[in-house]
């Protein structure tokens, strides 16, 4: 694997060509400042980007009507669903669905067994959601937010401290902060394999006209 990108990186938003990239930029004491670059895929540079542009990728055109009902731009996930609405997690569990005027028109809690979300994707109709402590997915009706099927769980669970989650077609990527490895889940027979192994913990995984990106504690790297 290449090295793309070196620091300690925050959250990472796939655009059109390329990614923009959140990362720690200094620390003093407890106060983190974090700054943003965009790499564009076809010719591999770096260049600095504003925090609205940032913002603007993660909540959409209308990012300012957005940004009303979110505790934290950097913290929350954000995704977008086919009906223009978005769905917003929070760190502390609490989830939001907001519309395309960006008015907030659901709200509820996704923790499970005491604990927050530690990953979110979304497919079709289904929110799936994973659980770093439970080492489970949950897959959630995102038209009644009721929860429909549970994978892993357990001493048997394929999962190790999932941290996050990337879905490709059929296919739901699971990245395992326990095991240093990215399992792929088939959401036809929901049968798992591990799809790539690391050396150190796994907290993204991107995939992107024919490229593939790991997030590790000391970059963004793109695979082989």
């Amino acid at each position: 694997m290449k090295t793309l990108f070196e620091g300690q990186v925050v959250d990472v938003i796939l655009v059109e060509n390329g990614l923009i990239i959140c990362y720690v930029c200094s620390k003093e004491q407890d106060t983190v400042t974090v700054a943003y670059k965009m790499v564009t895929f076809a010719d591999g540079k770096f260049t600095f980007v504003l925090r609205s542009l940032y913002e603007l990728s993660k909540f959409g055109s209308n990012s300012k009507e957005f940004l009303r009902h979110i505790k934290n731009h950097v913290t929350s996930r954000s995704l977008a669903l086919s009906s223009g609405k978005h769905f917003i997690l929070e760190r502390d569990g609490e989830g939001k669905l907001i519309d395309i005027d960006g008015e907030c028109v659901w709200t509820g809690n996704l923790s499970y067994r005491g604990n927050a979300p530690s990953g979110i994707a979304v497919s079709n109709r289904s929110l799936w959601t994973c659980y770093k402590d439970s080492s489970v997915l949950i897959r959630m009706n995102l038209l009644t937010m009721k929860e429909e099927l549970r994978i892993g769980g357990g001493a048997t669970s394929p999962f190790n401290n999932p941290v996050d989650l990337f879905i490709d077609g059929n296919d739901i990527y699971v990245c395992n902060s326990g095991s240093n490895s990215v399992v792929r889940v088939n959401l036809n027979t929901y049968a798992a394999e591990t799809y790539r192994q690391f050396d150190s913990p796994v907290y993204r995984f991107i995939k992107n006209d024919g490229y593939e990106f790991a997030v590790l504690d000391t970059g963004i790297y793109l695979l082989d």
